[in-house]
């Protein structure tokens, strides 16, 4: 049988070492090599919880399909993406808080979000200098800051509110036939600088703004409020601001009498609006984004989105989707490019502020040197019996 033998011990022990040094190597993340995938994060940043969560929620939602589509596209490439939805709550400090922690975590290679501009104003520079140009697509931002400020890591797929309020405007002179407006925000930047953009472009297409007044959203009692706008007699009421303000706010407004039409920007596009509103959100016009449900992609979207999560999709779902779906095709080509290797932040924000032409179910989406997408477009909707109904495209002129 042989007796004991230190050299062969040695040998033996050293084999029993490289093996498991081989195997630990094989498990890294670091670059997709001999079969293993790189794991690497992405999240999005909305209102998960509060007021504004059937908004946030469709987000998160249409983001998280959008990685389970991309799965197999994605391991050819050398990937595993591990998604991390957070919530914002609709507040700025605590985007800001998310954000630092993402921007911490090198694992991270694009963000999805936000809701609301004013989250977003602060997240963006944290990803674009703590972050090392983090990578961000929003679904939903309007604010004209946003693609302002000299981000490079920002983008966003829709409509700014420069051209969104006055697109409004010119439905309201043109479509609906008002004369006079009244004009109310949330005193939020969304909301103000919408309200503002409407205010100016209903003025030069030749109507009255009866008054521009500041509201503080969420208030149990909007009484005065409703006393002071209805005092002006207007044809309309423009609110610009977010649909969980709007119902109490309209609502009580309809109890004084208020016999016109409201209107209000993509903020208002939620099922929600209906339901704190009721009756007295009949009439009410928004602008927003629009998705084709009934055919082709749309549909498809529509069909998976409602078997997934027992709920039709809210206005951002497929936006969610579409941006997700730009930050996981240009990880795709760099991976095919670099060996799956984790992208470099700032390399790579570089590389998808480059994206021309992506074929997204919402649009084709180009992006300008700014971060906007010009072909985005807006589109008018009507609450009728308790539906919300599309009316088309707002004039351009």
């Amino acid at each position: 049988m042989g007796g004991f033998s230190l050299k062969r011990y040695l040998a033996l022990a050293l084999s029993v070492v490289m093996v498991a040094v081989a195997a630990a190597g094989c498990g890294g993340s670091s670059g997709g090599s001999n079969g293993q995938l790189t794991e690497v994060k992405v999240a999005t940043i909305s209102p998960l919880s509060g007021g504004q969560a059937s908004l946030g929620v469709a987000i998160k939602n249409g983001a998280e399909l959008a990685i389970k589509d991309r799965e197999k596209d994605l391991a050819a490439a050398g990937y595993k993406v591990v998604f991390q939805p957070q919530d914002d709550e609709a507040k700025p400090e605590v985007g800001t808080q998310i954000a630092q922690r993402i921007a911490a975590d090198k694992g991270f290679v694009g963000v999805v979000g936000t809701l609301n501009t004013g989250v977003a104003k602060g997240i963006a520079p944290v990803l674009h200098r703590e972050g090392a140009g983090l990578v961000m697509i929003s679904p939903a931002n309007t604010g004209v800051v946003m693609t302002e400020s000299g981000w490079t890591n920002y983008n966003r797929i829709v409509f700014r509110d420069d051209y969104q309020g006055p697109a409004g405007a010119r439905y309201a002179f043109q479509v609906i036939k008002a004369k006079t407006a009244y004009v109310m925000h949330d005193k939020t930047d969304y909301g103000k600088a919408l309200a503002d953009e409407f205010a100016k472009e209903f003025a030069k297409q030749g109507g009255t703004v009866a008054a521009t007044v500041g509201v503080d959203a969420q208030k149990a009692d909007y009484g005065p409020e409703a006393t002071q706008a209805m005092a002006k007699n207007p044809d309309l009421i423009y609110f610009g601001g977010i649909y969980d303000t709007a119902g109490p706010l309209f609502k009580q407004i309809r109890a004084k009498g208020f016999k016109g039409a409201y209107m209000g920007g993509d903020g208002l596009d939620s099922a929600d609006l209906v339901k704190l509103g009721g009756e007295a959100a009949e009439n009410t016009y928004f602008t927003s984004v629009s998705a084709d449900y009934k055919t082709g992609d749309g549909k498809a979207f529509f069909d998976k989105y409602k078997k997934a999560y027992n709920d039709d999709p809210a206005a951002y779902a497929l936006y969610g989707y579409d941006c997700m779906n730009i930050i996981l095709q240009n990880l795709i080509d760099y991976g095919k490019k670099n060996g799956g290797k984790v992208p470099d932040r700032a390399e790579f924000a570089k590389q998808v502020r480059a994206t021309k032409g992506f074929k997204a179910i919402s649009s084709t989406v180009t992006f300008d040197a700014k971060g906007d997408n010009p072909s985005s477009k807006v589109f008018v909707f009507k609450i009728e019996s308790g539906k919300s109904v599309d009316k088309g495209a707002a004039p351009e002129k």
